[in-house]
């Protein structure tokens, strides 16, 4: 199937010299591209305590990783890295990264109802941070690349759901936050704040402010998950009516966006295998590792980020076992 667009497609019969055809159904084919691993499976990452999260520089080859109380600066080969210490020491929530800084949550010692966000650089020098409420906690984190825009999902308080923006400028801050009509209970789109696991925006092109983000839900009721498309900019997020995966994803848990807009999911499936989909900006599916095998990824997966720097485009899996890297 070499040079196949992936996509599904009809199947026919013929006698090889094109005279006589005979078609026995439509859609009856799916051809997907195939998602392989890049390089040394389970790469060693390890640190101070678990990981849980990962950042990939789009701009060059840093990785960061938090393990709890500190995080860690990897190079492009995973072979090098530095140690950092967090603020107040006390990582969580989770991280996202631009070519110049870091911006992750953690609880501020002493305000157990707030998060305390924070943006450094890659040395690990704090520039600036900022509290909210974080009853429920930080969901996920999304950098605007090329903005100054920093977008997390959280709960701000305990009736309010939104999407907080925070734009940085150097030694302080700005925010405010955008209202989504996002449910602690179920909404008309669909989106419940507390089952979402994932977000991610679609690279941002210079001079264009109002980009896709990518919402991934766990739909516990079904088992499974869905991805939604969503509007962000200078309001609060606008529903797009695009969504997909719903019925398929058996246990989500992750989602990165490349520079092409092609979606990946990170799933565990019914058979308890990890598996990476890959979805076009439309939603169509056009790619898949397969179930993954313990021998390309020892342990559970836990969290996933795209790695832009890298032709094509490599996905960074991190996982109980370390770090495995896979392209399509």
């Amino acid at each position: 199937l070499t040079g196949v667009d992936p996509g599904e497609k009809d199947i026919i019969f013929t006698n090889g010299c094109g005279a006589q055809e005979q078609a026995i159904g439509d859609s009856m084919l799916r051809v997907l591209n195939k998602i392989d691993v890049v390089g040394t499976p389970n790469l060693d990452i390890s640190g101070s305590g678990t990981p849980f999260d990962i950042a990939c520089d789009p701009t060059s080859d840093q990785t960061a990783i938090p393990y709890g109380n500190n995080w860690r600066k990897w190079d492009s080969n995973y072979t090098n890295s530095i140690q950092n210490s967090s603020w107040y020491n006390q990582l969580m929530g989770r991280i996202d990264a631009n070519g110049s800084y870091l911006f992750y949550g953690h609880e501020y010692i002493g305000y157990s109802n707030y998060i305390c966000f924070t943006w450094t650089n890659w040395n690990g020098d704090i520039y600036g941070s900022y509290w909210a409420p974080n009853n429920n906690g930080q969901k996920d984190t999304a950098q605007m690349q090329n903005s100054n825009e920093i977008w997390d999902i959280s709960d701000i308080n305990l009736s309010n759901a939104a999407v907080f923006k925070r734009s940085y400028t150097t030694q302080s801050w700005s925010t405010y936050y955008a209202y989504a009509p996002f449910y602690n209970g179920t909404g008309t789109n669909g989106v419940v704040l507390a089952n979402v696991m994932g977000i991610d925006l679609a690279e941002n092109p210079v001079g264009i402010s109002v980009v896709d983000m990518y919402i991934l839900e766990a739909l516990p009721s079904s088992n499974t998950g869905v991805v939604e498309l969503w509007k962000v900019g200078s309001s609060a997020p606008v529903y797009q009516a695009l969504s997909f995966g719903e019925d398929f994803f058996y246990d989500p848990l992750d989602i990165t966006v490349d520079s092409d807009y092609n979606v990946y999911v990170l799933e565990v499936n019914s058979d308890g295998d990890p598996v990476i989909w890959a979805y076009d900006e439309l939603g169509d599916l056009i790619g898949t590792t397969g179930p993954i095998s313990s021998t390309d990824m020892s342990g559970d997966p836990l969290r996933m980020d795209c790695q832009l720097f890298k032709s094509p485009d490599e996905v960074h899996v991190l996982h109980e076992g370390g770090l495995t890297r896979f392209a399509m």
